[in-house]
């Protein structure tokens, strides 16, 4: 009896150790953070983070950091504050800032 207690002791320490290896490693990745980086034919680099599941977008462009918010789009997608709009449909990717064309990627 006191060896089928301990080798049920060894299992259950080793599925707890497992288990918390698991909790670690799935908490390094983050699956609703997205990093992203494009350059277009100038040189230029947007540097872009978005984040899924809160529904916005952290853009580093010419030394700026852009936040942005997510819009519904029935095709491709938009992100928007007051002065920049980010678009991107079917590869083609735009930001304006104050309605002038600043960043733009086929």
């Amino acid at each position: 009896m006191k060896i089928l207690k301990t080798k049920v002791a060894r299992y259950l320490q080793a599925a707890l150790l497992l288990c918390t290896v698991c909790i670690l490693f799935a908490g390094c990745r983050n699956h609703n953070i997205v990093k992203t980086s494009i350059t277009d034919k100038e040189g230029s680099v947007l540097v872009m983070e978005f984040d899924k599941k809160a529904g916005t977008a952290t853009f580093v462009f010419e030394g700026d950091t852009i936040l942005l918010t997510q819009d519904t789009m029935a095709s491709g997608i938009r992100y928007s504050n007051d002065h920049f709009v980010y678009l991107e449909w079917q590869g083609h990717c735009t930001l304006c800032k104050d309605s002038l064309v600043v960043f733009d990627i086929e």
